[in-house]
């Protein structure tokens, strides 16, 4: 498969519906979720895109052609939610969300320091929000913040030069030293990057969380947000361990590709278990390359 099935210039743009239910969240959030996540579904069916089950079956081989179609058509719900959700943010604050996400005892209860991650899986773009449920300052990365989230967490855009780059590295470790949480995503990769293998394809991951573990020994926890009837649940796993544990003299280069590796591993496991939650932009990634930040 060399040509996308789906759009991939800029994806497609927000249209009526997405625009009205966007407003609608700004008092109903959970009934405009639950629209938007019937009309992503609906939509896909139509069209048989964003995405087509054929490209849903190219990373899961193993699965019918009905089960990919049904796969394909929750992926469509979720981008519509997540569409409704950056386009309502954007308009009304963040405000009416904060209130339909629950977070686990365990994501409550995580002990600093600890460098969590995520993936473009679920609904990402309000990770921000579960975060406020920790007790210990945040330093959050992302590239381009479309919300001011609020104490104890201070983003910080991935956007600009290597040099600003360095100086967000630099106050990152600084941030781990002094006992607090840093959050990056690490399948969007503007910067270095390690190439590693998620269901049999090339992942690019961003090497920031792999060279600050190596340095300050915190641990790697992957936390994630899905969409739920109710509205999201945030939740943490258990730290990442590589399948082979490097030795005390092993390179910084050794360990940070072990830890990658046990991300990808990491990942692949959860899309597996739960392919519905697959962003648009992690299939388009996996299957052709294309960088999620761009």
């Amino acid at each position: 498969m060399t040509e996308p099935h789906s759009e991939l210039r800029g994806g497609r743009r927000l249209d009526a519906l997405t625009a009205i239910l966007a407003c609608l969240a700004a008092r109903h959030p959970r009934l405009a979720f639950t629209l938007a996540s019937s009309a992503g579904a609906v939509r896909n069916r139509i069209t048989s895109r964003w995405p087509a089950g054929d490209e849903v079956r190219a990373l899961f081989p193993e699965l019918s052609h009905r089960r990919a179609v049904r796969i394909a058509a929750a992926i469509g719900a979720l981008e519509e939610r997540n569409d409704v959700l950056i386009r309502s943010v954007r308009r009304d604050g963040i405000g009416s969300v904060r209130p339909l996400v629950a977070v686990s005892g365990a994501l409550r209860s995580l002990e600093a320091p600890c460098i969590l991650v995520t993936f473009h899986v679920g609904a990402i773009h309000i990770t921000s929000v579960a975060l406020e449920a920790l007790d210990k300052p945040v330093l959050a990365f992302r590239h381009g913040a479309f919300f001011t989230p609020r104490p104890p967490i201070v983003m910080e855009s991935t956007e600009g030069s290597e040099q600003q780059r360095a100086a967000a590295f630099i106050t990152a470790r600084q941030y781990l030293k002094l006992g607090r949480f840093v959050v990056m995503a690490l399948d969007a990769a503007p910067g270095a990057t390690i190439v590693t293998e998620c269901l049999g394809r090339p992942l690019a991951l961003a090497r920031g969380a792999f060279a600050l573990a190596g340095m300050t020994r915190a641990p790697i926890v992957p936390i994630t947000v899905r969409w739920t009837r109710q509205g999201a649940q945030a939740d943490i796993d258990i730290p990442l361990a590589p399948a082979e544990p490097s030795d005390s003299g092993a390179t910084a280069a050794v360990v940070e590709l072990a830890l990658a590796r046990a991300a990808s591993s990491w990942l692949e496991r959860y899309l597996r278990e739960s392919p519905d939650q697959l962003s648009l932009g992690l299939l388009r990634e996996l299957l052709y390359g294309v960088n999620i930040s761009t």
